[in-house]
């Protein structure tokens, strides 16, 4: 589990890794060229090749572990219904979502006719957005496939958009998400594609999220840096699903309040309280620890400027040098004294004490 960038989202679940291409949309497939620092981070979850798929289940118990109501991305670098996966190992992921009622899962999948095919004989879990992606007309039939499953929620990614998809009918359909391609080979993606989406959303009710305008900006132009908040026709659209939410995930724009069922426990409450003096408190610890550097390095500058006037009592390290090698020797006469405290090589108090001691010799 990591937390992500994706706006829709807050954490991905990857129990699965490893996937094959499979239509236009996987060509540039980011997931693939993040696969080469994904393996020297975690070679024994990662094949030689992006396309080992590999069933990793001790990440299985990882949202188990999480009590805060989460949103996640469910193999947001694979596909869960490739042909690789069993079906045990698909049940082994949807017990754990079951098992997790306080979180959100976005299952998106290009493999609509098998995914299709295995909730035919299972029950798509209540805290499931199951979508599939889309971009291109070649593909729109993945969309007949998620409407014939029966999901409380459904979701359609059509990120990257490469074509005018034309006049689809979104009924049954509950949320969007609509984004270029990203990447130094991407393909532009058109102002006009993405309208065409916004206006049968609103048509047919279903929340619209505009993730991102990809490598092209709306004009047409390549840019190096992408917007963190997008937007179409000056308009930023972070819309959630317009019905059927599970569970208590991320909320980016205004919406009703939760029912009671969905209303964060107290224990959840009582533990958010705590972290979060925590937090303060280590804070008020910082703000003391600035505030005593702060005086000590006042104080450190004062000790410099009187060291440099020559105010300070002791003595500089030149003048403790220059007198430990007076002291090395013995004066034969008052005026040597006078002359190694004229030229400043020793001090009045040390001149005092030579003078002395050369009495003291003469007197013997």
């Amino acid at each position: 589990m990591a937390q992500t960038k994706i706006p829709w989202a807050e954490h991905t679940w990857n129990p699965i890794t490893g996937c094959t291409k499979l239509s236009q949309g996987c060509k540039n497939c980011y997931a693939k060229t993040q696969h080469p620092r994904l393996k020297a981070l975690h070679p024994r979850c990662y094949g030689e090749r992006f396309e080992d798929v590999k069933f990793l289940a001790e990440r299985l118990s990882i949202p188990l572990k999480r009590r805060i109501p989460t949103r996640y991305f469910v193999n947001s670098t694979s596909d869960l219904f490739q042909e690789s996966v069993t079906d045990e190992q698909i049940g082994q992921i949807m017990d754990v979502i079951r098992r997790c009622p306080q979180h959100q899962f976005v299952i998106l999948t290009k493999r609509a006719e098998r995914m299709h095919s295995y909730f035919s004989d299972s029950a798509v879990p209540e805290n499931v957005i199951l979508g599939v992606s889309i971009e291109d007309r070649r593909n729109l039939d993945r969309m007949d496939y998620l409407k014939a499953t029966d999901a409380k929620a459904r979701v359609i990614s059509f990120e990257p958009l490469l074509e005018d998809l034309g006049d689809i009918d979104l009924t049954g359909i509950h949320w969007a998400l609509v984004g270029g391609e990203s990447g130094h080979k991407a393909r532009r993606m058109q102002a006009d594609w993405a309208r065409n989406l916004l206006r049968i959303c609103r048509r047919d009710g279903v929340g619209f999220f505009f993730k991102q305008w990809g490598q092209y900006d709306e004009h047409g132009v390549k840019v190096r840096k992408m917007d963190k908040t997008p937007k179409l026709d000056g308009v930023v659209y972070q819309e959630e699903p317009t019905s059927g939410q599970p569970g208590t995930g991320k909320r980016t724009c205004q919406l009703a309040p939760l029912p009671c069922d969905q209303k964060v426990s107290s224990e959840v409450v009582g533990l958010a309280e705590v972290v979060a003096g925590a937090f303060r408190q280590q804070a008020d610890m910082l703000d003391a620890n600035a505030a005593m550097l702060r005086r000590n390095a006042a104080l450190l500058e004062q000790l410099m400027t009187r060291e440099e006037k020559g105010d300070c009592g002791e003595k500089k390290p030149c003048e403790v040098r220059r007198s430990r090698k007076v002291r090395s020797t013995q004066y034969d006469s008052y005026e040597a004294i006078d002359a190694d405290l004229k030229a400043g090589r020793i001090e009045h108090r040390s001149a005092a004490a030579y003078k002395a001691q050369l009495t003291k010799r003469l007197a013997a």
